[in-house]
């Protein structure tokens, strides 16, 4: 697979209006939500808005952890948490299975980078 990008595994559906993605590197995993954060003065003003990014090396990562909701089966969830004791939720993608299949291999190939 040389001269290809990483995956880019999208969290919602083409026809929906979020473009969220995921993208799964052989160094990192790195998420970009399309909503930004609203940043707010101490009297509670609106004073900016930023991207919501996270970058994540996999050397950081502690553990990967599919899981799914016990009251509703349909929302399925890949848990990622650090060494330093950061946890990520990420869920609504469009290949559930295909995302965990990605994530288990990176972190199968990580302990040999």
């Amino acid at each position: 697979m040389a001269g290809e990008g990483p995956p880019v595994l999208p969290l919602h559906h083409r026809r929906s209006h979020r473009r969220d993605a995921l993208r799964l590197h052989t160094r990192r995993i790195t998420f970009r939500s399309d909503r930004s954060l609203a940043v707010t003065s101490p009297a509670g003003d609106v004073v900016a808005q930023v991207p919501y990014k996270v970058a994540v090396p996999l050397q950081r990562i502690h553990r990967v952890r599919p899981s799914e909701s016990a009251d509703k089966p349909e929302h399925k969830y890949i848990q990622v948490a650090t060494v330093d004791g950061f946890e990520f939720w990420f869920m609504g993608f469009v290949s559930y299975q295909r995302c965990c299949k990605y994530m288990v291999h990176l972190m199968d190939i990580s302990g040999d980078l």
